[in-house]
C-alpha cells in the first residue's frame, strides 16, 4: 500500500467504523421502528441517532425525483462501496462505482455523471488527481463531492484548490449526504431558471 502508518491506522478506524454502520444501516432499512445506529457508545458518532418521522419522509426512495443525478462512486475500499450503494439506494439512487482514480476517469468518457462522491485516497490515481484530469478533459462538468476519511482543517480547502465542489466525510451519514444533494440540486434548478 502507498499509505503511511497514520493512513493505514486511520483507515483501520474507519473501515471498522463503516461495517458498524453498514450492518446498523441494513437493519435500520428494514425495519420500520426508529432503531437507533449501533455507535458502541462513541460520543463522536452521536450524530448516528434514530431517525424520527421528518427524517424518515424527507429521506425517502421519492427524494431522487425532486434531485435527478447520475452518481458516480469512485471508491477501492469494498466496504465503503457497499455503504454508499445501500445509502444512496435508501434515498431512491442507483449508482455506478469505480474502484480508483483511473477507472473513474475512463467511466466519465463514456458516460454524462451529475455527481461523482470521489474517495481522496485511492490506488493507481488518487482523487486529486482524478479530479484534475475531469476538469481538464470533460466539456460538461459534474459535481465532484471529496469524501474522506480526514477532518483536519485545510483538507476541505485542499479538496476544493483540487477542483472538487464539496466535502463529505467518512463513514457517510446519509442525512448529511442528502442534506448536500438538497444544496446542490437546489443550486442547480435555480441556475436553469
Amino acid at each position: 500500500t502507498s499509505l503511511d502508518a497514520d493512513q493505514q491506522r486511520s483507515t483501520g478506524i474507519i473501515i471498522q467504523r463503516t461495517k458498524m454502520l453498514l450492518e446498523s444501516a441494513h437493519d435500520s432499512f428494514n425495519t420500520e421502528t426508529n432503531a437507533e445506529f449501533n455507535t458502541s457508545g462513541s460520543t463522536e458518532n452521536s450524530k448516528l441517532t434514530a431517525w424520527g418521522q421528518s427524517e424518515k419522509e424527507k429521506i425517502s426512495k421519492e427524494f431522487f425525483q425532486k434531485y435527478p443525478f447520475n452518481i458516480l462512486v469512485a471508491e477501492d475500499d469494498a466496504i465503503n462501496q457497499q455503504l454508499a450503494i445501500k445509502l444512496l439506494s435508501k434515498l431512491g439512487y442507483i449508482a455506478d462505482i469505480a474502484s480508483n482514480g483511473q477507472e473513474a476517469l475512463d467511466m466519465v468518457s463514456e458516460r454524462n455523471y451529475d455527481i461523482i462522491l470521489m474517495d481522496v485516497l485511492m490506488p493507481e490515481m488518487d482523487g486529486f488527481e482524478a479530479t484534475k484530469m475531469i476538469r481538464l478533459c470533460l466539456d460538461i462538468q459534474p459535481l465532484i463531492i471529496a469524501v474522506t476519511a480526514s477532518a483536519m482543517s485545510g483538507d476541505k480547502d485542499r479538496c476544493l484548490e483540487a477542483g472538487m465542489d464539496d466535502y463529505i466525510c467518512k463513514p457517510i451519514i446519509i442525512e448529511e449526504l442528502a442534506a448536500l444533494f438538497e444544496k446542490w440540486g437546489t443550486e442547480r434548478k435555480a441556475a436553469l431558471h
